[in-house]
């Protein structure tokens, strides 16, 4: 009578097999992980743009894009969107993180969003998944300087200052253009 079953070296060959197909799929899916929050940070840049855009446009049929960031709580310096209100600078929405979520419609369960509110202190966003930045500590307190998130090196800051170029000169022109800076290093 013959047993039915597999024998030894065919178990051996099956699992020298999936031993190999282990090694060569893991690190393809490991970094899926790394491009999935890249396209986040990319889509969200997309969408703060856009959204710019659209504020600009809007902004631009009132009259308000030669309304400045300093022109604090005044008419002159926000506009209503879909029943929200966002502020302005020069037609442009203004790098605070209230504004960005108002504007996003993003929450903090996704994002960390921080910095200074101002044009002189980027806003730093970042995906609550990004490997560096605490997301699974509970003991973590968010900076609001934004350095946690830019140690992370995987952030999109928003502002009316290019930090990233030498030559700012802090002039008035500068100041009138956002500045979108994608950091994906450490996604």
């Amino acid at each position: 009578m013959r047993n039915k079953g597999f024998t030894l070296i065919e178990l051996v060959v099956v699992i020298v097999i999936l031993g190999i197909l282990a090694v060569v799929a893991a690190p393809k899916f490991m970094g899926l992980q790394r491009e999935a929050r890249i396209a986040d940070l990319k889509g969200l840049e997309g969408s703060l743009k856009a959204a710019n855009e659209m504020v600009y446009a809007k902004a631009a049929m009132k009259g308000l894009e030669h309304s400045s960031f300093f022109e604090i709580n005044t008419s002159e310096n926000n506009i209503e969107i879909n029943g929200k209100r966002v502020d302005l600078n020069y037609g442009y929405i203004k790098p605070t993180s209230d504004n960005i979520k108002r504007i996003l419609d993003i929450s903090d369960g996704d994002w960390n969003i921080q910095g200074y509110p101002g044009l002189f202190n980027p806003i730093y966003l970042t995906p609550k998944t990004a490997p560096a930045f605490h997301a699974n500590n509970k003991s973590y307190r968010p900076d609001a300087s934004g350095d946690n998130i830019k140690a992370s090196n995987c952030y999109l800051s928003y502002s009316f200052i290019d930090s990233h170029d030498p030559l700012f000169s802090g002039n008035n022109k500068q100041l009138k253009i956002p500045q979108y800076h994608l950091v994906t290093s450490g996604c």
